[in-house]
């Protein structure tokens, strides 16, 4: 018999999971609001602008955080 459900503790695992990917990295989400999945920057230095989003495999600007802007050129890199 555990003290706390297991459904509590599997939130408190994720949690803690992500607290520690976030505490190291830069996170932000898919600009497609049909997707909208998190996703991690965790490089730092380098400037990204064009990427594909994994879960949907569409392109968007990762600087600007934008689905697509006038002047991107689509050298792609993938999160």
């Amino acid at each position: 018999m555990s003290i706390i459900p297991k459904e509590v503790f599997e939130r408190w695992e994720n949690a803690l999971c992500e607290n520690l990917v976030l505490a190291t990295s830069k996170k932000f989400y898919c600009p497609f609001k049909d997707c909208s999945a998190m996703l991690v920057n965790d490089d730092g230095n380098e400037v990204v602008t064009c990427s594909e989003c994994p879960h949907c495999h569409r392109l968007f600007c990762a600087q600007c955080k934008v689905a697509w802007h006038g002047g991107l050129e689509w050298n792609v890199v993938s999160l």
